[in-house]
Order: structure tokens, then sequence, then C-alpha cells
């Protein structure tokens, strides 16, 4: 898996991971590599003394539904938590009462996979935090 992140020696490319609930355990083992700049986590599934070395010094934004009860709203709040002490920066999205499979607000859950994988490149400007009421300044 980590050839996929790592890009021909001589060409510096960033990359923004964005993965769902496993993609996003995953991709938070990878964020270690040097091209890798963050991580979009939806949903994700973050056990508890989930290992935090390979988000040093990288973004984190991390969404979840209340109302899932595949993932836990909680693991995902104390995973980004215990990233602050890590991460270059760490982003916790409240997505309000949504379960785990992400089609209730899909335009929502879309929009925030996009604009915060852009703001990690550089691509966009940084986004307010959004909220299960909207954004919030």
């Amino acid at each position: 898996p980590r050839r996929a992140v790592a890009p021909p020696p001589l060409l510096y490319v960033p990359i923004a991971l964005l993965g769902p609930p496993m993609g996003a355990r995953t991709g938070a083992r990878l964020a270690d590599e040097p091209h890798v700049v963050g991580l979009v986590a939806l949903a994700p599934w973050f056990p508890k003394g989930e290992p935090m070395d390979a988000m040093a010094g990288k973004q984190l934004v991390a969404a979840q539904g209340r109302s899932d009860r595949i993932t836990s709203f909680r693991a995902t709040t104390e995973y980004v938590d215990r990233a602050r002490g890590h991460a270059a920066g760490a982003e916790l999205v409240d997505m309000g009462r949504v379960g785990h499979y992400m089609f209730r607000d899909a335009g929502r859950w879309n929009d925030l996979a996009v604009t915060r994988s852009l703001s990690l490149l550089g691509l966009l400007a940084p986004q307010p935090v959004l909220t299960a009421a909207g954004p919030r300044p």
C-alpha cells in the first residue's frame, strides 16, 4: 500500500488522503509518507489506542455523525483530541444526527470531502468549521 502514495523520487506531489471508515484508519497509518499533507476521515474507525505516530506534522479532518451505530462519535472525538498533540492540525466535524452510511445529507458529506481535501492541498482557502446547523465562523 505504501507504493500507492509514493510518487516518482524526483517529483514532489502533495497528497491528501481521503478515506471512509477503514480507509480512514489505513490513511492514518500511511500519513507519515513524505508527500502526504493530511487526511480527511469520513465516519472513521479509530479504535481506542489507535497509533498516532504517522499523523505527526500532518493535518487531520475527521467527520462523524452522532447517530452512527457502526463507528463511534466518541472514539473519533478522542482520536482527534489525541491528534492535537501530534498533528499540525486536527479538526472534528460534527455531521449531526446522521448514521454511518453517508446517505443522509450526502451532499454535505461530499462537499466536506472535496473542500477539505482541496484545502489540505492548498488549492482552496481553508473552509469554515461545519456544524449540524451549518457553517460556523
